[in-house]
């Protein structure tokens, strides 16, 4: 039986139009580059494990970032023979500081849409950014979204009223 894998991470972005994203590359062949990612562990949610993903692969934790309530991305492929579900979920950097790589990746980068594009090796990494930049570009929830925001409830998120003298220009 092929059992669908689940994963879940976070396309963080920071400044304005043209956004830089962050991309985070592979410590394994054949040294991909994508946004902080990974598997569930046990029951947890799709968010939750977003949140721990990102947080063990950047270092970045609720707090350092904000999430955009209006987007959530999925992606559906076959990975080492067994079906993939990936859903990925936004947020903007709100504290100025580099990511702290794990033992899972030997760089990271700060690049523009069409940089990650050239970096991506898979068509649906490019699709996306693209929904992602769109996405910032025309405030307009994705399709995913579309009906109401997504809940957050359960997940630390940096206060919307907080000083923002310290974001990333």
């Amino acid at each position: 039986m092929n059992m669908t894998v689940r994963a879940a991470g976070i396309v963080l972005y920071r400044g304005t139009r043209p956004y830089e994203y962050l991309l985070m590359k592979a410590n394994y062949p054949p040294y991909h580059w994508s946004p902080p990612k990974g598997h569930h562990d046990g029951n947890e949610t799709d968010l939750q494990a977003a949140v721990r993903e990102v947080e063990e692969e950047s270092g970045y934790a609720p707090g350092d970032y904000e999430f955009n309530k209006h987007f959530r991305h999925e992606m559906h492929y076959v990975a080492h023979g067994r079906n993939k579900t990936v859903i990925y979920f936004m947020a903007e950097l709100v504290k100025n500081k580099p990511p702290t790589l794990s033992k899972e990746h030997s760089d990271y980068q700060w690049v523009s849409l069409n940089e990650a594009c050239e970096l991506f090796k898979h068509h649906q990494m490019e699709d996306l950014y693209h929904a992602a930049d769109v996405h910032l570009a025309m405030n307009v929830p994705s399709k995913e979204c579309e009906q109401s925001e997504l809940d957050f409830s359960d997940i630390p998120i940096a206060s919307e009223s907080k000083s923002r003298e310290d974001k990333p220009q």
